[in-house]
């Protein structure tokens, strides 16, 4: 009797195998991603489509050749402490500027994973490069956004000082070291000012000459201190100066005395500079010591504030 003929079970074994390679080749070409396999000798075994829109080369070119041939002498050196790493079990992760085969700049991600056989060992690595370009060029384009919109929230519109959120940071910060010095060789001053005859100014001439003013009030202060110190301006015609790492207390005192002739010289105002105006300035001074306890900002604002209205209580007192 005839044995029935059928599909020869080798022939299908053969046949899955050619199909499931075809599918596992499709869908790596098209990730939009570089997919390779590299071995410990650093010999590709496996590369995508993608590899041909990044180095030039395809899948088939790439086959077996080292990975200096494929990035160039350059890259390769930049990328193999990752290689060494991933080859001695360390997944890696990391950004990588490359220049593709038609010259352009592109920005990437890559990682490289471990390939661990049965008994452990490290026999190559799995390579997933993305392109992360457009990302990188959209955040590259908010940077000057950002830093703007930072330098708005630290400054005051008007002065271009420092602003009371500005001046509380940097306070914190000067504060802060003085922890670092011995009590009594480290002092930090903090300077109240408030003009005198401001109002007067703003209501005769009106508010574009009284923001004027506080504008060449801001100059002169800021002119007039070291680079550390924070000239801010914390109200409508206040202002407040941080004095930070002082060896000696008296000097925020010095300080103080050297500003209040300097805000009584007179100031042309106006569009022809033609108002010459003439003010003056309460200023409260206190310092704070290293090895003083609790110490913060609020407190030494409201203790200076308090030595500013003293000391112009007393300039208009009989």
């Amino acid at each position: 009797m005839p044995v029935p003929s059928g599909p020869d079970p080798i022939d299908e074994l053969v046949a899955q195998l050619a199909e499931s390679r075809r599918l596992l080749r499709s869908v790596i070409d098209q990730v939009p991603a570089m997919i390779g396999y590299w071995n410990r000798d650093l010999l590709n075994v496996l590369a995508n489509e993608a590899y041909v829109e990044w180095f030039g080369k395809s899948p088939d070119e790439i086959l077996g050749i080292h990975i200096r041939e494929v990035l160039g002498e350059e890259l390769f050196e930049l990328n193999l402490p990752y290689m060494q790493a991933a080859l001695r079990g360390g997944a890696q992760h990391f950004d990588r500027t490359i220049v593709d085969a038609s010259g352009q700049t592109r920005y990437s991600q890559a990682d490289y994973v471990p390939d661990v056989d049965a008994a452990g060992r490290v026999i190559g690595f799995f390579v997933l490069v993305s392109d992360v370009t457009a990302r990188t060029k959209a955040e590259m384009a908010l940077v000057p956004l950002l830093a703007e919109l930072e330098h708005r929230a630290m400054t005051d519109p008007l002065t271009g000082l420092a602003n009371r959120q500005e001046l509380g940071r940097r306070s914190e910060v000067a504060l802060a070291d003085l922890d670092r010095h011995e009590p009594g060789t480290r002092f930090v001053g903090l300077l109240a000012l408030d003009l005198d005859g401001f109002t007067s100014v703003n209501d005769r001439l009106g508010h574009d000459s009284g923001d004027e003013l506080l504008i060449v009030v801001g100059r002169r202060l800021a002119g007039a201190v070291r680079g550390a110190d924070v000239v801010a301006r914390v109200g409508g015609d206040e202002f407040a100066i941080l004095v930070p790492d002082l060896a000696d207390a008296l000097d925020a005192q010095r300080l103080a005395d050297r500003l209040l002739p300097l805000l009584q010289q007179p100031i042309r105002l106006g569009p022809d500079e033609g108002d010459l105006v003439r003010i003056g300035a309460s200023i409260g001074v206190v310092v704070a010591a290293a090895g003083t306890p609790d110490l913060a900002l609020r407190s030494l604002l409201r203790e200076a504030d308090r030595r500013m209205y003293l000391a112009k209580n007393a300039e208009v007192a009989p």
